[in-house]
Formats: C-alpha cells, structure tokens, sequence
C-alpha cells in the first residue's frame, strides 16, 4: 500500500510550490467579479486575507492518495516512466515475474503435498501387507503346531498374534477419530 501527503513534507521546493499555489489562489478569488461578500469582506482585511490563506495552504497541502496492488497507480508509473525511461514496463515484467514465481512455489508445493500422500498410502499398504503375511505365516505354523501335536503352544502363538494384529487395527483406528482437523487460515480469517 503506497501512502502520499503532498505538500506536507520534504523540502524547500515543495514548500515553494505550496506558497505558489496559495498566492494564485488568493490572486484568482480578488480578481474574480462574483466572490461573496462574505469572501470579499475578508479578502480586504489583513487577519481574514490570512485566515483565508491558513485554509487554502491546508486545502492544499492535505491530499492523501491510498493504494493498494502489486502495481502503483497509474500516475505514479507515469512519474516513474519519466524519471527512468522504461522503467513503466520494467515494473510490469517485475511484477510478472513475481506472479509466475509466486505460481510456481503453489504448484510446487502442491506436488510436494500429492507425493507426501502418495508415500503415506504406499507404506500403509506395504504395512498392511507385511502384517497380512505375517499373520498366515504364524497360522501356518499353528497348523503344523497342532498337526505335531503341540495344541496349548499352538493356541497360545496364535491366539497372541491375533490379539496384536486387533489391536493395532483398534489404536489406529482411534487415533483417525481423535485426530483434531488441520485449521485452515483462509476459514478463520473470513469468519472474524
């Protein structure tokens, strides 16, 4: 956001100016055939020639312009155009640039984002099944357990197994529904 005050600050020129200005002003309302007599009346005493010209120097010098963009005002690029030739058309390719960076940086990051769920999802599959693998070998086991005879040791092997196997289904499953919602910002600045 670009702020301006004319008139109100830097040196003698524009201090120069702003009496210029004061004078052709007071000039053009004692020359004019139709003033008020009101202003008339003031014009020709010294203290209302002064009050008047106290009210015109701050009619003058307050002007405050206010923007607001990746760009300046027009007026301004054309004081910039004139203090560096070309210098318009560079703010606008700097400008562009920005623009194209600021897109780039989104999509990279949005790539970044896809693989990083691309990954999750692979090592909960491969997890999934390692533990699928994992689970028909110790039932395999507890057949041939049971084959040789060894039944308790059998139903203890894989009786644990199952147990563990349930349980890690039950812990991740919990952890999803108390997990809390990532916040957006975008949402919670609209709703203030």
């Amino acid at each position: 956001m670009a702020d301006e005050k004319n008139g109100t600050e830097g040196g003698d020129h524009e201090s120069y100016e702003l009496r210029a200005e004061v004078s052709q002003a007071l000039e053009t309302l004692e020359e004019d055939e139709g003033p008020s007599d009101a202003i008339q009346h003031l014009l020709q005493t010294p203290q209302g020639k002064a009050a008047i010209q106290k009210i015109l120097v701050t009619a003058i010098a307050v002007h405050e312009e206010r923007h607001s963009g990746p760009l300046p005002p027009p007026r301004q690029l054309v004081e910039y155009e004139k203090a560096v030739p070309g210098g318009a058309e560079r703010i606008f390719q700097m400008a562009e640039r920005e623009q194209a960076h600021r897109h780039e940086i989104q999509r990279s990051e949005a790539q970044l984002r896809q693989a990083t769920i691309q990954h999750i999802k692979s090592r909960e599959t491969r997890g999934q099944h390692y533990g699928a693998a994992l689970a028909f070998g110790v039932l395999a086991l507890g057949a041939v357990m049971v084959f040789l005879g060894h039944v308790n040791i059998a139903a203890g092997l894989v009786g644990s197994t199952m147990v563990a196997i349930a349980s890690v289904f039950v812990i991740r499953q919990r952890q999803k529904k108390t997990k809390p919602l990532p916040v957006n910002d975008d949402d919670s600045s609209e709703k203030e």
